[in-house]
């Protein structure tokens, strides 16, 4: 067991694609593993049953694929690997069984193809089939469609009748459809309305898929008949229409809820057929380039599946993303003046148009000055995309303050709450565990208005503080916009330091750690790369900043360098030496950002200020009221501490410097 542990503990961190890489890492050691260690071993089978058994989504997701692989790549017995999932089974949460069923039946239709006689079993109760039946009723909706799916596979039958019945019955209106509007798409007036009426048709299906999903197989059944109606309307020449706004609503409803790789890649392939669509035709032709897009909510989503390991789909989401960015640079460059809005705001009758209800109100400054609009649609959306529809967001509702400053308030309430080990009630409850990634996709989706683009990085560093399985895609957000400023020489260099400024709050969880670090030590070389972060700011005005953020991140996680073996601590140590303030002496902005960050050990820890002892003097000495000024605190703090004595000070200076000599 010790062989696997250090990997078991990091599919335990909050971030999903760090879990995904470590269950990776684990299938890995177990292919290539000495027979002491390997998949039938002891260590090997106790490290496969806890990833299975996980409570994360993306552990039991990943670890059932990697599964599936060591039995396709004969490094795993059939059935071995059938016997491992209906134990999983039996002690899973709920919510994964079809995930479970799935592989089995993937695995039985393998196993077939193979080789036949292996399923040529003495009675019906050893098939693997009917073991499931031993999970409870909670198989038996995801194994009748494998069953069904492995006679169809290897029998060539049909589907039953009563397969899915409600799939089944839009599957026939949509091939009906398609021969209709094919007689129709000839007479101009006549192909319109058919489009219209097709669209109709996918909003039935999709206002079923929040009641019916779990029963029908996931979203996929509904992803596929959407595509289905809509490549045969693209094929036929008819245009995109803004009536596909809602679609897109309801396909991010979709993307968000969705934890599993098999759910979101249709959804990516779909938004990106979409987007595709829309930009080829005349829809485009005329359109203000500042008009308000809808596309603008699927940027956090899309950008947190760039870091799956999936192949598959951080192919589909990077292609995604560089669509979105072409929408985020028109906006950029825009006029200041508000995008148009047309056809006024549209109807909440559905959860799904609500979302985009409330970025465009949010944009327009509806109602924000007093935010009761705001309040209201965010209490809707807690009602509908929660769990359990008793919501309570009382302490949101400051009508002198903004919606996004009252958001940013009220997650870093919770957050406060729970560190006290204070009680919470249960909409706050659902607040921190079911809504941070749809509000942090809306917050995100305001990043580019021109009054309230920091405000919206502010609320979506708090949504990062309460949430850290958000983490990396915080991260690579920080790393997208900068690299959208950077690269297109858009003038946002206020929202550029906000960015920044988000970095050191992601080390609040330990394992950000090392990634938060890398990407600011760049900064201090004079040869950072372009890439990173913007060619524009000159390098001092990078030193200066990178400074600040060290320190911060020092600051919020005192692990952040003492959990490296100090190394990291010893480098920013070694920017805040002596010989700094004599390198840079004509940068005052580099100096000053040098001593504030002395005054912040000092005051966090006087034990490592007695360190910077020599530091603390030169701040002392400079002719720099600011710097000498904050050179006093630091001494202040160290004396406070009783860490050192006032008239031992000049004592401590002279044997530290000769220590250096």
């Amino acid at each position: 067991m010790d062989s696997y542990a250090p990997l078991l503990e990091r599919t335990r961190v909050p971030q999903p694609s760090l879990q995904r890489l470590a269950v990776i890492s684990i299938f890995e050691k177990l292919r290539s593993a000495p027979s002491y260690i390997d998949s039938d071993s002891d260590p090997g089978t106790d490290a496969i049953s806890q990833c299975l058994h996980s409570t994360s989504p993306a552990v039991v997701d990943q670890a059932v694929r990697e599964l599936c692989r060591l039995v396709t790549d004969s490094k795993m017995e059939l059935s071995r690997g059938l016997l491992e999932l209906q134990s999983a089974i039996e002690g899973s949460n709920s919510r994964f069984v079809n995930v479970f069923v799935k592989a089995i039946g993937f695995l039985v239709h393998f196993g077939f193809q193979k080789n036949i006689s292996l399923f040529r079993v003495e009675s019906p109760e050893s098939h693997p089939f009917v073991k499931v039946l031993s999970g409870g009723t909670e198989v038996h909706s995801e194994l009748v469609q494998q069953v069904l799916l492995f006679i169809s596979q290897n029998k060539g039958s049909r589907m039953v009748e009563d397969f899915k019945i409600f799939i089944n019955i839009m599957e026939y209106m949509v091939d009906a459809y398609t021969v209709v509007l094919k007689h129709l798409v000839g007479v101009p007036s006549l192909s319109n309305e058919a489009q219209l009426c097709g669209l109709e048709l996918l909003e039935t299906v999709h206002s079923q898929h929040s009641d019916h999903h779990k029963h029908f197989g996931g979203s996929e059944p509904i992803v596929e008949l959407s595509k289905r109606l809509l490549v045969v309307q693209k094929e036929l020449g008819l245009p995109y229409i803004p009536e596909l706004l809602l679609l897109m609503s309801s396909l991010f409803v979709i993307l968000i809820r969705s934890e599993l790789e098999h759910e979101q890649l249709p959804v990516l392939k779909l938004v990106l057929f979409l987007l595709k669509w829309k930009n080829e035709n005349e829809y485009m032709v005329g359109r203000a380039q500042c008009d308000l897009s809808e596309e603008l909510l699927f940027i956090f989503p899309v950008i947190n599946f760039v870091s799956s390991p999936s192949t598959s789909v951080k192919e589909a989401a990077t292609d995604l993303l560089f669509m979105l960015e072409k929408v985020l640079v028109n906006f950029a460059i825009a006029p200041k003046e508000e995008p148009s809005l047309q056809g006024g705001f549209p109807s909440i009758s559905r959860p799904a148009s609500i979302i985009f209800r409330l970025l465009q109100q949010l944009w327009f400054q509806a109602w924000i000055s007093h935010g009761q609009g705001s309040i209201f649609i965010t209490q809707f959306l807690l009602s509908k995309f929660a769990s359990t529809g008793k919501t309570d967001v009382k302490e949101m509702n400051n009508g002198s303050k903004s919606w996004l400053s009252q958001l940013g308030d009220y997650s870093l309430w919770i957050v406060e709450r729970r560190k006290s080990f204070l009680p919470i009630s249960q909409s706050q409850e659902i607040f921190l565990t079911e809504m941070p990634l749809l509000l942090s996709a809306i917050t995100c989706g305001l990043f580019m208005h021109h009054s309230l683009g920091c405000a919206a990085i502010d609320s979506l560093a708090a949504i990062g503080i309460m949430d850290p399985k958000l983490g990396v895609t915080m991260l690579l957000t920080i790393l997208f916009f900068n690299n959208i400023i950077s690269s297109k020489g858009i003038g946002f260099h206020d929202m550029l330091l906000k960015l920044l400024g988000m970095l050191p709050s992601l080390a609040s969880h330990s394992v950000m750690i090392p990634l938060v670090v890398q990407t600011i030590l760049p900064m201090l070389h004079e040869n950072a790369k372009p890439y990173v972060f913007v060619h524009i700011i000159l390098y001092l005005v990078l030193y200066a900043t990178a400074t600040r953020l060290l320190c911060k991140t020092w600051e919020i996680n005192d692990r952040a360098f003492g959990s490296l073996q100090f190394n990291l601590y010893f480098c920013f140590q070694g920017v805040l030496l002596p010989k700094g303030f004599n390198e840079f002496m004509s940068e005052r902005n580099i100096c000053i950002s040098m001593a504030a960050s002395i005054r912040d050990v000092c005051r966090k820890n006087p034990d490592r200020g007695v360190d910077l002892i020599l530091s603390v003097s030169a701040c002392i000495e400079s002719r720099d009221p600011v710097i000498q000024s904050l050179g006093f605190q630091s001494l202040a703090h160290l004396c406070e501490a009783d860490v050192i004595g006032c008239q031992g000070l000049r004592i401590k200076a002279y044997n530290l410097e000769a220590i250096e000599t």
